[in-house]
């Protein structure tokens, strides 16, 4: 946040005043402010990023959310929150995270913590076209990376965590993922979605209807 804007919500903080964006009319306000950060405000202070009486302001309460590695009983419950979520947006019906998935998804670490996981659910929703989101639908660095693979080996083969790292997916798939993924930032509008894709209204139709994408 720049000092600047530091400064004001400051001043929104203590007096509860405001100015919007371009106006000169000073504006009351009584709300409770919730703030959420992943950087250490208290280093940021100490290098003059961030302002002292700011911090001491918004440090008057703290709850420290452990990173989500320490708390793997959440990720059940979160993944199944952006499973739901996103198959809205889809106009898709909900599937069902398997056991053997929901077990890769419980031993890997999330360096990215939750924001990590909730891509990693939506990339599993945009591939599937089952009522079950298997392991198959799983990224390379999360099977390869999970404490799952690394002892087992596939007879006749090899060690299973590099069978994994020969994993490819076919064009279709990649193109399924793209399609949906434009229409979602159009908000379905197909004029717009056959403009960002390059493609005919025709052609998208037809992809839709191919990869399941259709809104009915």
């Amino acid at each position: 946040m720049d000092i600047k804007i530091q400064s004001r919500f400051l001043k929104a903080i203590e007096y509860g005043e405001f100015k919007r964006v371009g106006g000169t009319k000073v504006r009351k306000t009584n709300v409770r402010f919730l703030v959420g950060t992943d950087i250490d405000l208290k280093q940021e202070t100490e290098k003059g990023k961030f302002r002292k009486d700011l911090y001491h302001r918004l440090t008057a309460l703290t709850i420290e959310v452990p990173p989500l590695r320490e708390r793997k009983e959440d990720i059940p419950v979160l993944a199944n929150y952006f499973l739901n979520k996103i198959v809205r947006i889809l106009h898709k019906e909900t599937p069902v995270i398997s056991g053997e998935a929901m077990k890769f998804l419980m031993e890997y670490y999330y360096p990215g913590n939750i924001m990590e996981l909730k891509n990693l659910i939506e990339r599993m929703a945009l591939l599937s076209k089952d009522k079950i989101l298997d392991v198959d639908q799983l990224p390379l660095e999360i099977k390869t990376k999970s404490d799952i693979v690394e002892n087992k080996t596939v007879v006749g083969v090899g060690p299973l965590k590099e069978i994994l790292e020969q994993e490819i997916y076919s064009l279709e798939e990649v193109e399924r993922v793209v399609i949906a993924i434009a229409l979602q930032k159009t908000r379905w509008n197909k004029q717009e979605t056959s403009k960002i894709l390059g493609i005919g209204r025709t052609t998208l139709y037809e992809k839709i209807r191919k990869y399941g994408l259709d809104t009915k």
